[in-house]
């Protein structure tokens, strides 16, 4: 009679189940295993031939815990003493390219002791080594009770295991509460506009993986060398043209910089860097450089002097491009993957330092009508133009207004880099130019595909290397010279109402041309082209606003019981909060700006009011939000009632103090039975 006692399984292949004849299961094993040895007899005679299969070893992906020396001061003052030891024995007689090296190696052999690694795994996301020896200990401790015959034995042995579990739970939560405030504070220092984004983007943070990528017959390519080969040469066509020349990193005769680098400006820079982002090709991690002594400060500044006074190349040009799939677009197609470049380390500091330093200069170069990479600016502003200038339309009778919406095509990435050195010329001091030149120089990319072990590096003459925060304002800069030819050949105001419209509205490379007739793309694709700019046709957008009768939607919407439910704010008073918040922001700008344009051409008197009951748009919502003022006799309804509001915005205190006033108003106007106003 059969006897059903199974202890295990044992895994073996389908053709040879039929071999195996017995097993039996041994105790007393010293492994770290929940399992019994056991022990499995084949028939070897019924074996005909069993090929030798060649086992892959598995390379086990590893890591480094740098988001430890944000939370963890005791790893972060470890980490800056021991590279401060080393940082000292660096030869400064040396060229800059062995100093640069000694440097990354340095910080390189500092993380190695001071930072552990850990296993690219979810589980072990917050590993240290202080879980991991308490790990060891208890696995040991599992196998001694498990061979373990004395009863009274087994009892001190679970007892002191289970004491060492409660010590791991103790420190993983520990470990996760630092965690969870670093990334919080890492969220509260976002911009406002930003911060649901900024949470997002930390919180849901994701594994690379390689791109589908297809062949010229269609056919999905699982090969990582021949997808990196796919994707490099679809980059190169876009980045490198045989035609354009080159440009030298250096021009002249060598010679130090008028205004020298200094240790000031090296930290200043590092401190604008964001922990999180992806290492360049040197492999060190903003956090490296943010938690380091001081003296890595001065020697990256005397690096930079040095390489500037004896023109020597400090190879720090090469970028690693992670191909993203756009949004929204097919998968398969090359044309359809987004570059982003990871860019080295001292690269991003001088960058950062030389946008700095031009920064003025760029400020009185570009127009008011561009809202995109400036200083308190942001999409906020266009929303807020455009928002008046629908009240307008929708307020008034007999106004007609046509928007062209343009988008350019690769703009970032068809930039002619001599035509902007030769721009910068007039526009920024000669040291400025001289860093710009040399970070438009020999650059070269190199495509990161999971698999591909070999590198194929390319050089680049056209464009800006995308991935620093100069790169932006080097795009604007060449794009408001491209603007300023477009501009003459646009027709003049055709009438007063026309003349106080803000005629254009830009964010980066998406711009509203504004009027009273349909300006000509053709004519504007025409002037670009000159600058190597191209205007994507399938995007123009042409929109005509103008008042409609007989449309109705509801203006009202109760939000009651969710508010109750969830004991939270009602929606209307934080959109009230925001949005008075924004008008102050846009009320301290120039005057020039797209958003006090359009509100000045609000209230131009040159048309009659349309017949009808009001709609409700913004001017009417910000009116609506005085009257409940008891203590203040102010309306919104006229240009002196703007200009006096503005009065207010000049002083951030008053306006606070104002703002509160409101929200506090409408707090205490609000009735458990009085519905939410529609935002």
């Amino acid at each position: 009679m059969p006897i059903y006692n199974q202890i295990d399984f044992i895994i073996c292949k389908q053709n040879q189940k039929h071999t195996i004849k017995d097993a039996q299961s041994y105790s007393g094993t010293t492994l770290s295993s929940d399992h019994k040895l056991v022990k499995t007899t084949f028939r070897l005679s019924n074996v005909n031939t069993w090929r030798q299969i060649k086992q892959k070893l598995i390379n086990v992906n590893v890591k480094r815990n740098r988001s430890q020396l944000s939370y963890d001061t005791d790893t972060a003052n470890n980490y800056s003493a021991q590279l401060r030891e080393l940082l000292l024995q660096n030869d400064q007689n040396s060229s800059t390219q062995k100093q640069w090296e000694f440097v990354k190696q340095a910080i390189e052999t500092t993380v190695s002791k001071t930072i552990e690694e850990i296993p690219k795994q979810k589980q072990h996301r917050l590993w240290n080594k202080e879980v991991k020896d308490l790990s060891e200990k208890q696995k040991d401790l599992r196998i001694q009770i498990q061979n373990c015959k004395q009863e009274e034995k087994i009892k001190e042995l679970k007892k002191e295991r289970n004491y060492v579990l409660h010590n791991i739970r103790r420190k993983n939560s520990e470990t996760k509460e630092k965690h969870l405030d670093h990334l919080i504070q890492e969220i509260d220092n976002s911009k406002s506009d930003g911060g649901m984004f900024k949470a997002i983007k930390v919180l849901n943070r994701k594994q690379f993986t390689n791109p589908q990528v297809n062949d010229k017959d269609e056919k999905k390519v699982t090969s990582p060398m021949e997808i990196q080969n796919i994707i490099t040469k679809h980059f190169k066509s876009k980045f490198r043209d045989e035609r354009t020349e080159d440009i030298q990193p250096f021009s002249g005769q060598p010679r130090a910089l008028n205004n020298p680098i200094s240790e000031k400006e090296v930290r200043q820079s590092i401190k604008q860097l964001n922990n999180g982002r992806a290492p360049g090709e040197d492999n060190i991690c903003n956090e490296y450089l943010k938690f380091a002594p001081e003296i890595l400060d001065n020697q990256i500044a005397m690096i930079i002097n040095k390489t500037f006074e004896n023109h020597e190349d400090l190879d720090i040009n090469k970028g690693i491009l992670v191909a993203l799939p756009k949004p929204g677009k097919p998968k398969g197609p090359p044309q359809n993957l987004r570059p982003v470049t990871l860019l080295n380390s001292v690269r991003k500091v001088l960058s950062t330092i030389a946008l700095t330093r031009i920064r003025p200069a760029v400020e009185n170069y570009i127009s008011c009508s561009q809202s995109g990479f400036r200083p308190n600016r942001s999409t906020s502003d266009v929303v807020w133009a455009h928002r008046w200038i629908s009240a307008k339309v929708l307020n008034y009778a007999d106004i007609e207004i046509d928007i062209t919406g343009i988008d350019m095509s690769a703009a970032f990435d068809t930039i002619d880099r001599k035509q902007l050195l030769q721009l910068l010329t007039n526009l920024v001091m000669e040291d400025e130019k001289r860093v710009i030149q040399f970070l438009l120089s020999n650059t070269t990319l190199n495509v990161k595909i999971s698999g591909a072990n070999t590198e194929e590096p390319f050089l680049t003459n056209i464009g800006t290397p995308q991935g620093d925060s100069l790169s932006p304002v080097l795009f604007i800069i060449y794009l408001e010279q491209a603007l300023k030819n477009v501009r003459s050949t646009l027709d003049s105001p055709s009438n007063t109402t026309e003349a106080h419209l803000p005629n254009e509205i830009a964010y980066a490379d998406d711009i509203d041309f504004i009027g009273n007739q349909p300006v000509n793309v053709k004519k504007i694709e025409e002037t670009l082209k000159v600058h190597k700019l191209k205007v994507n046709v399938d995007k123009t957008e042409h929109t005509s606003l103008r008042r409609v009768l007989g449309i109705r939607y509801p203006t009202k919407i109760s939000n009651k019981s969710l508010y109750k439910k969830c004991e939270q704010t009602p929606i209307s008073l934080e959109t009230l909060q925001a949005r008075w918040r924004l008008f102050g922001h846009v009320l301290r700008r120039e005057p020039s700006t797209p958003a006090n344009k359009a509100m000045a051409f609000y209230f131009h008197d040159n048309a009659k009011r349309a017949r009808g009951r009001p709609i409700t748009t913004l001017p009417m919502t910000l009116n609506n939000d005085l009257k409940i003022l008891q203590n203040r006799s102010i309306s919104f309804t006229s240009q002196k009632d703007l200009e006096t509001i503005r009065k207010i915005a000049e002083t951030r205190q008053e306006w606070t103090t104002f703002t509160a006033d409101i929200k506090k108003a409408a707090e205490a106007a609000r009735s458990d039975d009085t519905p939410s106003g529609r935002p």
